[in-house]
């Protein structure tokens, strides 16, 4: 089965992106994500439409799945992506309700994915980039595919803000139901090896 990362990322300058509004102090970790369940203690965090000089919001496209900035999530979503996926990923992802400056009608969430895996990725066959004071950065994990249950979405240690889905269901759904915005990424497995240039970027 195929792993993908999921995330939102666009270069069109009409498509909609989120920003937080708020300043963040030192010992709030409210917009921090670690895998863990959120909802229970959870104040909707505002958020505002990340707009280019004399760019207007009306202007805008909103997808149903966006690209948050400044939080510890990738992801947003609208309550029609919301009612789509949260039966199909019950007891893997919560939905933490949002607000957005200006705006009053549209609902909005971002996605708390809450299904751990510790033991996912092969560190050693992994890419990095190399820093000048000689450390590096995880740049593109290699996984274990043995180790990921089929059609299942989880996240693992120090990338809590990027889902990855296991298997085509997520794709076929977001597919049926005509939903836009949320890109599938093919990644790099130990079993399958090496992506194509053209898959890995």
């Amino acid at each position: 089965m195929t792993v993908y990362l999921l995330d939102t990322v666009t270069n069109d300058t009409k498509l909609g992106k989120l920003v937080f509004a708020h300043e963040i102090k030192p010992d709030d970790d409210s917009h921090q994500f670690k895998g863990q369940s959120k909802k229970d203690n959870w104040k909707p965090l505002q958020f505002s439409w990340r707009l280019k000089p004399n760019q207007k919001r009306q202007n805008l496209t909103i997808n149903d799945f966006v690209l948050v900035f400044g939080a510890g999530n990738y992801i947003a979503l609208n309550e029609k992506a919301k009612t789509v996926l949260e039966p199909a990923l019950d007891g893997d992802a919560e939905y933490l309700p949002i607000e957005i400056k200006d705006e009053q009608s549209d609902r909005w969430y971002l996605i708390n994915v809450i299904h751990r895996l510790d033991n996912v990725v092969d560190y050693e066959k992994s890419h990095y980039m190399d820093l000048v004071d000689g450390s590096r950065i995880l740049q593109r994990p290699v996984f274990i595919e043995r180790n990921i249950p089929n059609d299942r979405v989880f996240v693992y240690p120090n990338t809590y803000n990027r889902p990855i889905a296991k298997g085509e269901f997520l794709k076929e759904l977001v597919a049926a139901h005509k939903l836009t915005g949320l890109n599938f990424l093919p990644a790099e497995t130990v079993e399958a090896g090496p992506l194509p240039k053209s898959a890995a970027g």
